[in-house]
């Protein structure tokens, strides 16, 4: 395969044909628009656009929109909103995006009570056998009581601070914590808080509602964390079906103000003198008449078609010419830098000799097929180039596996099918000699 034949093509008219002209070149999918300099613009008397593009405001917008994390824009046919303005398409993103972020919201602070519940929960279940009112435990006027757990590592330091006007109770032991209570007069509660948050006590608030005996509070606060369970689920139900309901929508006044974005943005490509504009660019030779036409049927505008070497101050685009086969394999040749334009394409050479070596390397029927189902279902899921690559290498890999007879790592699986085609052993035998120690 050689590289693309390309085309230099001149574009001019007047100025407000502009946006229908670079709508149809981005239409085309083939137009590779080139800059002019600064020298060329001054020689000239041309000058360029410098605009703020009015579509990018919503465009962020758009993708602020917070439809999951699995949700991609992809691209996709518009047809059917092209007639809605894009006041009302702005805005009714701006209204999904507020429904859909207040459930958030919603969801957040249930998930923060669920949490609060739980946290209650485990700290009341400690408490319990203690015959005491919260309530009254809480409302001393001249003590206070921090609830929480401290590491047991801590609970023998405690020692150092027995001077100190505190009291630590604790109630239940685990691998890990000390759970329980400490007290101390108003006066020396800060003390007290300073050296209780250096040992790492994890305290944990119990809410004004905690007020009876720990066994009837677990009680009233399970009810409630069921309560919040249920209602998590209802949200989470009630925005999956609103973003289900109108990610296609969305996605669609994506395309369609991606389209007036990208349009908007090649202005600054465009060479303008007075009302009059200068497109220059390439397009592949064999485009170039399907190219021109549509452009020619608007009014006031002319294409000029030269060959690509017509101006010598432009570099032309090199576009690598591949086959089903070899295409995925340009991802290696870029990755390494394209050739010239008047250059050799090694993608054909880098694709037989890759996909040999690997199969030659790497022989085996088994592991091979798994190889490229893999890639292949990859491939179908990411439009991923490599995985394209190990679909193909996967198929090299299992042929040379049929030759060497090796599946899944067992030489000769498949000696009864050469017997039965004639064969003495199989064709090729690829561990001929091993030394063993």
């Amino acid at each position: 395969m050689s590289i693309e034949k390309m085309q230099l093509v001149n574009i001019a008219g007047k100025l407000d044909s502009l946006d229908r002209v670079i709508t149809k070149c981005v239409e085309s999918g083939c137009f590779h628009i080139e800059s002019a300099s600064s020298a060329d613009l001054e020689d000239s008397g041309l000058s360029v656009l410098h605009e703020e593009n009015p579509y990018r405001e919503t465009l962020e917008k758009i993708v602020a929109v917070d439809l999951g994390s699995d949700f991609k824009f992809r691209r996709t046919d518009y047809s059917d909103i092209e007639n809605e303005s894009l006041e009302s398409l702005s805005e009714y993103v701006s209204e999904t995006s507020e429904k859909i972020r207040l459930l958030g919201e919603e969801i957040s602070e249930n998930r923060n009570s669920i949490l609060q519940y739980e946290q209650i929960i485990a700290q009341l279940k400690h408490l319990q056998g203690l015959d005491i009112d919260m309530e009254k435990l809480s409302g001393c006027k001249h003590i206070h009581v921090r609830f929480g757990r401290l590491p047991c590592d801590s609970f023998s330091k405690l020692a150092y601070y027995e001077k100190d006007a505190f009291a630590f109770v604790h109630y239940d032991v685990d691998d890990d914590y000390y759970w329980g209570m400490y007290f101390a007069p108003v006066e020396c509660l800060k003390k007290a808080d300073k050296i209780f948050s250096d040992l790492y006590f994890e305290r944990i608030w119990l809410p004004d509602y905690v007020k009876g005996k720990p066994e009837k509070e677990i009680e009233d606060v399970n009810q409630k964390y069921s309560e919040a369970k249920a209602k998590a689920s209802e949200l989470e139900k009630r925005r999956n079906d609103l973003i289900e309901s109108e990610k296609e929508r969305i996605n669609k006044v994506f395309c369609r103000f991606k389209a007036l974005y990208d349009c908007f943005e090649l202005r600054s490509k465009a060479s303008v003198l007075k009302d009059n504009f200068l497109l220059v660019g390439f397009v592949p030779a064999k485009q170039a008449e399907n190219f021109e036409k549509p452009l020619s049927k608007i009014p006031g505008v002319s294409v000029v078609i030269k060959p690509p070497d017509s101006d010598v101050s432009l570099e032309v685009p090199v576009k690598l010419k591949t086959n089903k086969f070899t295409n995925p394999f340009s991802l290696f040749v870029e990755m390494y830098g394209l050739p010239s334009y008047d250059g050799f394409n090694p993608t054909t050479l880098v694709a037989i000799t890759y996909t040999l070596l690997f199969g030659i390397m790497f022989g085996d029927l088994g592991q091979g097929l798994v190889i490229s189902i893999a890639g292949a279902l990859l491939y179908k899921k990411t439009k991923n180039k490599l995985c394209a690559i190990i679909s193909r290498i996967g198929l090299s890999s299992a042929f040379f596996g049929l030759v060497f007879g090796s599946v899944f790592g067992f030489e000769h699986a498949l000696d009864p099918m050469y017997r039965s085609l004639g064969f003495e052993e199989k064709p090729f035998e690829a561990i001929d000699n091993v030394n063993i120690v």
